[in-house]
């Protein structure tokens, strides 16, 4: 399995992931850096650490309970993550290009933070799906969502 994903990619899997999960590190702290309710280092690094808390119990789990398909879990994780992170960047470019109000750059931001989560829910579930997992991963990434952005919002003052 490793020689087609070396063949298709030029790199050895594990190095894939590896290079999707820093990629998304770091355009998620752009977009928090970018969003007006992170007034302070502090709350910028404690959004992201947050966020990563999210996707650390999944690669944590995959790497103690998937054996074989440990590899080709964290490389589609990598990519439903990367993804969602991109989506992340959408309202980072509005606000640059248009100069708008920072409630309507909060609701913009809120609008692409709840498309990254769908987008990301479906990816999860289809490679979920291709790799024969239990969807039981997927649930326990939207349990850690649930508790994840409310914890997000009170800090920030929203809620």
């Amino acid at each position: 399995m490793a020689n087609n994903y070396q063949q298709v990619c030029g790199m050895k899997p594990s190095l894939r992931s590896t290079i999707y999960f820093i990629l998304s590190v770091m355009i998620t702290y752009i977009f928090i850096a970018a969003n007006p309710v992170y007034d302070s280092l502090q709350f910028r690094l404690l959004a992201l650490g947050i966020a990563g808390l999210v996707w650390g119990l999944q690669v944590l789990g995959a790497l103690l309970f998937l054996g074989n398909k440990k590899v080709p879990f964290l490389n589609e994780a990598g990519k439903v993550c990367l993804t969602g992170s991109l989506i992340l960047m959408i309202p980072v470019l509005i606000n640059f290009i248009f100069t708008n109000p920072p409630e309507a750059e909060l609701l913009i931001s809120g609008i692409s933070v709840l498309a990254s989560v769908i987008v990301m829910a479906f990816m999860f579930g289809a490679f979920l799906k291709r790799l024969q997992l239990s969807y039981g991963w997927l649930e326990f990434w939207l349990l850690c969502l649930c508790i994840a952005v409310p914890v997000q919002a009170w800090l920030v003052g929203i809620l």
